[in-house]
């Protein structure tokens, strides 16, 4: 649910920026919900860090990153870069799927993600109204991506400090 969701991206952001700050041109690329791992005392784990250099090696196309590794990946020019940018998007594709609690499909990415954000907000009008923005900057709805999990994380403190709006309701 999004209590869960908000705890997903609270972990593993900060986790993520630290991976993509070691060195140059380091990311995930291949961030799933398989790939997230809840130890005991509760705290997320990110495993097979290394897969998304290899996977980029392959030179797949989006088809088959979505198809047979289950990857959330934009449409375009195939190879896709398995990126810092891409790894903020896997992010807020799986917060997504654990705020709507269902899992979605790589097929959803990016064709349904509109219809799948507005199912989110009439299903949490609450959270919604804090997370929407954050989960459409993430996964690289409108003008305003982000570029990589720092500045992913940067917002995602600054929308916690913030007091939390009002849902609209209907006059």
């Amino acid at each position: 649910g999004p209590a869960f969701a908000l705890d997903l991206i609270r972990q593993l952001t900060p986790a993520l920026a630290v991976l993509q700050q070691s060195q140059p041109c380091i990311a995930h690329g291949a961030l799933t919900v398989d790939r997230i791992v809840v130890a005991r005392e509760g705290r997320l784990v990110v495993v097979e860090q290394v897969l998304g250099s290899a996977l980029a090696l392959l030179k797949l196309p989006a088809s088959r990153l979505r198809s047979d590794l289950g990857l959330a990946v934009p449409n375009g020019a195939d190879p896709i870069a398995l990126d810092a940018k891409l790894d903020v998007v896997q992010l807020g594709f799986i917060a997504l799927s654990l705020a709507l609690g269902r899992r979605l499909q790589p097929a959803e990415y990016p064709s349904r993600i509109r219809a799948t954000l507005d199912e989110f907000t009439r299903a949490d009008a609450a959270t919604s109204a804090k997370l929407r923005t954050w989960l459409e900057r993430a996964l690289q709805v409108g003008p305003r991506g982000f570029a990589n999990a720092k500045e992913a994380n940067e917002a995602f403190l600054e929308l916690m400090a913030a007091p939390t709006p009002k849902p609209a309701t209907p006059a």
